[in-house]
């Protein structure tokens, strides 16, 4: 009686690791898309032999194919469910306090980093995310980098850098009261070939053209008169000096 007993405790408990471990493989599943935005090369391709392999595992412990794919789809679900969810409290923050919205990013993008990571190292799951020879500190660095730059809110944008974007705005949006000479010699040192690092001066650069674009496109909504114009040009100008 006291051996039947401990056979039907350890088949329950068997029972419960592979319901446990059916839910974290359908996690996985659904999380496993999205780290491809992440650093992480994904192999959508492997998905359905995966899942079919661990289908046959389960139904020779015991679960029945209903069971076991019932288990994958709601894990995978939910886990989908939950990295939309992330993604929009990222990108929905109010970035009216800089630092809390600089924060908030990079610890979202840790947090999916982390998730990635561990999906990448499942041995059943790692067939779907590929683990790249890449530390999660500078994974993390990177693409918080990528979605701050255009704030100017990266880790490598000094103050220089964030005032020298205020000034090819500020030249862009009053452009019609400048001469083209003008407004290149305002901004002629953030181009200059030893301003900036090798590391840092391309990315500098780009970020010095989004602005332009950027400005150019809505310098039509600007409501800055030429009075006006030359106070800002001019207090960009320099906050630009201060800033080298």
């Amino acid at each position: 009686m006291l051996g039947a007993l401990w056979a039907n405790s350890a088949e329950a408990q068997a029972t419960t690791d592979l319901a446990k471990r059916l839910d974290q493989i359908g996690y996985n599943m659904g999380r496993g898309p999205s780290c491809g935005e992440f650093g992480f090369k994904v192999h959508g391709e492997n998905i359905g032999a995966m899942a079919g392999e661990v289908i046959a595992d389960a139904r020779g412990k015991g679960f029945s194919e209903d069971l076991a794919v019932s288990r994958l789809t709601n894990a995978r679900d939910r886990a989908t469910r939950e990295v939309d969810q992330e993604m929009e409290q990222m990108t929905a923050f109010d970035m009216s306090d800089e630092a809390l919205f600089a924060e908030n990013t990079r610890r979202g993008v840790g947090k999916i980093v982390k998730s990635c990571r561990a999906i990448a190292k499942d041995p059943v799951t790692r067939v779907l995310v590929e683990d790249p020879p890449v530390s999660n500190e500078d994974l993390v660095r990177e693409l918080s980098d990528e979605m701050l730059a255009p704030a100017g809110l990266a880790s490598w944008q000094t103050p220089y850098i964030r005032a020298g974007g205020d000034m090819i705005r500020a030249v862009n949006y009053c452009a019609k009261y400048l001469t083209r000479p003008q407004s290149d010699a305002y901004v002629a040192e953030l181009y200059a070939p030893t301003r900036f690092p090798p590391a840092v001066r391309g990315k500098a650069v780009a970020y010095f053209d989004q602005v332009k674009q950027r400005a150019r496109r809505n310098s039509a909504n600007s409501s800055f008169d030429a009075a006006e114009c030359k106070g800002v040009v001019a207090r960009n100008a320099e906050a630009l000096k201060a800033a080298r």
